[in-house]
Parts: structure tokens; sequence; C-alpha cells
């Protein structure tokens, strides 16, 4: 149910008080961590399935123990637990294509797509989403769409929304903008709002105020409400000087009624999970985060850093 904090929440009151975590326990604490980034806390949780006797070539926990370190950030322990299973599924090859991808080694990502044919394992939905993410953030726009193209036509694998979306994302990060247009036009079915939203963004990074513009009228008529778009949308304007504009989009929210959800983010300390909210003022420790905030401010002012102000939101 996305309540990731609480099941981890869970998971130690169960240590606290004595009981005894069994694998499916152990599994969804793995997936829990893996949302929220709690490298350290799966890291204990490793540790303490081997000391509690858990199969650790079982092909469904190291799977989970994979996708925790790859989407945690430790890709190289997640390459080390792979390369010590006796036996693999596809899932195994699947989460190692996907986690190469995440963190930009678009490379390795191919190579773990051959490496699975070669294994006898036929790719799916999932191993062409991981890879043609990986082409996106690489900018391999012609082997991105080669293996796009491939997918119907060489494994029986029809392309899905998220497929399109990464083909979006890849055409609008390359700058062709004009191109991804026409991709979105040209799909087969009605393109969804992060389809659209992808090219906004793509907007959005290039400075394309005219294509932008067009683009927030698909954007609001699937997702009027969302503010996603307008903050987008304003921030097109502000990079482009218009700043005029960039306010009345602003007001048009407020004029909607339309509440921009505040951000949220995680970080992981001494195994405890902390949550941040924008603008939170009821942190038991907000002083000090300020405090800290501040002193990191000054340090990467000291070292020459200049952030970009123009697109904050």
């Amino acid at each position: 149910n996305g309540m990731w904090e609480e099941a981890l929440e869970v998971f130690r009151r169960m240590q606290v008080e004595g009981a005894r975590p069994d694998e499916v326990a152990v599994l969804s604490a793995l997936a829990a961590c893996s949302h929220v980034g709690a490298l350290e806390l799966g890291q204990w949780i490793h540790d303490y399935a081997k000391k509690n006797g858990l199969n650790m070539q079982k092909v469904s926990l190291c799977n989970a123990l994979i996708d925790m370190y790859a989407k945690c950030g430790d890709i190289n322990k997640a390459r080390i637990i792979f390369d010590a299973m006796v036996h693999r599924s596809q899932a195994s090859w699947n989460s190692m294509i996907v986690g190469f991808a995440i963190h930009g080694h678009v490379q390795e990502s191919i190579q773990f797509f051959e490496g699975m044919q070669k294994a006898g394992f036929r790719p799916n939905e999932v191993s062409f989403t991981g890879l043609l993410h990986g082409c996106s953030h690489g900018g391999l726009v012609d082997e991105g769409t080669n293996y796009f193209d491939s997918m119907k036509r060489d494994y029986g694998v029809e392309p899905n929304m998220k497929h399109y979306g990464c083909m979006v994302d890849l055409l609008g990060r390359a700058g062709r903008l004009g191109d991804a247009y026409d991709f979105v036009k040209g799909m087969p079915f009605k393109p969804n709002y992060i389809v659209w939203s992808a090219l906004l963004a793509a907007c959005r990074n290039h400075g394309d105020l005219e294509l932008a513009e067009h683009v927030i009228g698909e954007v609001n008529d699937l997702e009027p409400w969302s503010t996603g778009n307008y903050v987008m949308l304003s921030n097109v304007y502000a990079a482009n000087g218009q700043w005029d504009h960039a306010a009345g989009t602003r007001a048009m929210l407020r004029e909607k009624g339309i509440v921009k959800l505040p951000g949220c983010s995680w970080i992981e300390l001494n195994n405890t999970v902390h949550s941040f909210i924008a603008g939170d003022k009821t942190h038991p420790q907000r002083n000090e985060v300020n405090e800290t905030l501040d002193h990191l401010g000054k340090m990467l002012k000291i070292v020459g850093d200049a952030p970009c102000t123009v697109t904050i939101t």
C-alpha cells in the first residue's frame, strides 16, 4: 500500500519484541528499503538473513537483495550477489538491467540484456523498460530507437505506455523535440499524462516555449488539477525571461484553488529513516536541520557553487 516507513517500523518492532521475522517479512522489509533508499538498514537485514539461517541461494531472496542494493545505490554489491547465484531467474537479469540503467551505466545494462538471452531468457516488458531508460540517460538515441523497433518485430513484446514514455524522454533529452512530438502523435493508443509530461519536461529543459504552450493543453486535459504541469510551464517562461507570464501561471494555480503538494525526501541515519517535507515546521529537530542547511549553503558559496535559481519551484 506504499506505507514503506510503517513497514520498516513494524519490522523493527518485531526485533524489539523478540519475534523472529520469516522470509516473507524479510522480503517485505527489503522491498521497503528499496523504495525509501535505506541502504544501511537493507545491509542490516541482509546480515540478519545470513545469521538466522535463511537460504541465501533462494532465488526470491537474492532477487530482493539485488533490487534493494541496486535501487539504494550500491550496484557493485548487487553485482556480487548476482554473480554468486547458482540459479537465476528472468527477474534476476531484469533487476541488473534496470539497476545499471538507473545509475547511468548504459553499456553494462546492454551487456546484461545480451547476457540474459545467451542464458536462455527471453527479454520481456521489464527488460526493455530498463534498457530504454538506460539509453535515454546515456544519450544513445539511435540504439534506443533500434531496441524499441525490435521489441515487437524480434521478441513479440508489444510496447506499452512505459516504453513510449521512455522513447519520448529519450528524444526529448537529446533535444529532438519535434521528433518527440511526432512520436507522441503517432502512438497507436492515446498517450497518457506521463507521456505528455515527459515531453513538457523536455520543453522546460530546452526552453522550447512554443511547444510547451501547446503541450500544456494536452496535459491539462488529462490532469487538470495537477500542479506539476503549471510549475513546468512557469519554469519555461522563467527560462525565457518572460517573468510576467511565469507569475501569471502561478497566479492561475491560486485562482483555480490548485495546491502544490509539498516535496518529500528521505535520508537514512543509523538505521533510521528520516522524512522531510518542504515547508514543514513540525519536525522535532527543525532548528538543527535549518542550521545545518545554512552551514551547507555557506560552504557551497565558499567553494564557488552558483545554483541556478531560474526554475526553482
